[in-house]
């Protein structure tokens, strides 16, 4: 009896099945593939990238300006502060500026008088009223060092500003030499202190040179800054 071949139908079944699984997983992968990316993905990508970066830079870009306003803010309050005080500073000038330039003429003569140098000939041969020392007001530039506003005010501006603070400290601190050195108790006890008169009148021989200087320096620093100012003894008003 001849052989009889039976096909095997459900080995053929299962062997398809795993072509076709292993088929559709190789174009899921070829799919996946950074290199079948459409031109389109790219372009979108890189715009997004743009996008992105230009926001940055914006951000950046305001926060800069925005630092920038504030440090112009605080510049233009420092000016106004600087008016303020610089104005002050001249009218301390202007009500001692007289009595120095008097009381060194009157001292002078006083010393090379034979009159006995004594604290009742000084006061009545004299016209001695006091030292009258200017105590400076400095609150502006401390606090303009403080925020660093002064980097951001004109250059020119800001070395006049301190050329005249520089100039008013200088006589102040002279001013606060002669007191510790020559005008405490003792000297002033003493039935006879022609040298206290020496140190008073090389005091008064500085103040008189740097009081006028200074209230031309202020005079110039309220006109930049466009501060008013008051009149001092002998001044007339401007001219309209």
């Amino acid at each position: 009896m001849p052989d009889v071949h039976v096909p095997r139908i459900g080995d053929d079944d299962e062997t398809t099945a795993a072509s076709k699984a292993a088929e559709t997983g190789a174009e899921a992968v070829t799919a996946r593939s950074p290199t079948s990316w459409h031109p389109k993905g790219l372009v979108r990508i890189v715009l997004e990238l743009v996008l992105i970066s230009t926001g940055v830079f914006l951000g950046l870009l305001g926060e800069q300006w925005r630092e920038s306003a504030r440090d112009h803010d605080r510049a233009d309050a420092s000016l106004r502060n600087f008016g303020n005080e610089i104005a002050a500073n001249r009218e301390s000038v202007l009500q001692v500026v007289d009595y120095h330039a008097q009381l060194r003429k009157s001292l002078e003569s006083y010393l090379e008088s034979d009159e006995p140098k004594t604290m009742r000939t000084l006061t009545t041969n004299t016209s001695f009223k006091g030292v009258r020392l200017i105590t400076f007001e400095h609150t502006a530039w401390d606090l303009a060092v403080a925020t660093g506003s002064l980097a951001h005010i004109d250059s020119g501006l800001a070395y006049a500003i301190s050329k005249a603070y520089t100039s008013q400290d200088a006589l102040q601190s002279e001013g606060r030499a002669l007191t510790q050195a020559s005008l405490g108790g003792a000297s002033f006890s003493h039935q006879n202190f022609g040298g206290t008169i020496t140190a008073l009148l090389a005091y008064l021989g500085d103040a008189n040179e740097a009081e006028p200087r200074l209230i031309a320096m202020y005079d110039d620093l309220l006109k930049k800054l466009g501060a008013p100012r008051t009149r001092g003894p002998g001044e007339s008003a401007p001219a309209r």
